[in-house]
């Protein structure tokens, strides 16, 4: 049995590919207008993602929901479309502030799906 075990200065965002379509189908659905399909389905979908991916860290999960989050709201905030950004810039942003409601929300999500073993 061969293992590889490689360690990286930095995560590579890009190749997250299921958690960068469903960031980018969010963008396009706030472009489109439908702002509450992406709070109802497309956000919680995304949290999903994150939380199920054996690529992200656990130690990232909860900052990159954070991070994403905030993307989509400020998007949604715009009068006029901005360039969509990348995952990989979505993450190189700073940690927005998180209120108490939102910290319940993602303690409440960690521990389902650490019950579930995922």
């Amino acid at each position: 049995m061969l293992f590889r075990i490689e360690k990286r200065k930095q995560q590579d965002w890009e190749s997250l590919e299921t958690i960068k379509e469903l960031v980018t189908q969010a963008q396009n659905a706030i472009y489109s207008g439908e702002y509450d399909k992406v709070k109802k389905f497309i956000s919680p979908a995304i949290e999903i993602a994150i939380l199920q991916s054996p690529d992200v860290a656990k130690a990232d999960r909860r900052n990159m929901i954070l991070k994403i989050g905030q993307e989509l709201k400020e998007l949604g905030l715009q009068s006029t479309k901005v360039p969509k950004r990348s995952l990989y810039s979505i993450m190189q942003r700073s940690l927005p502030q998180i209120d108490a409601v939102r910290e319940v929300e993602l303690a409440s999500l960690e521990q389902l799906f650490q019950q579930n073993g995922q």
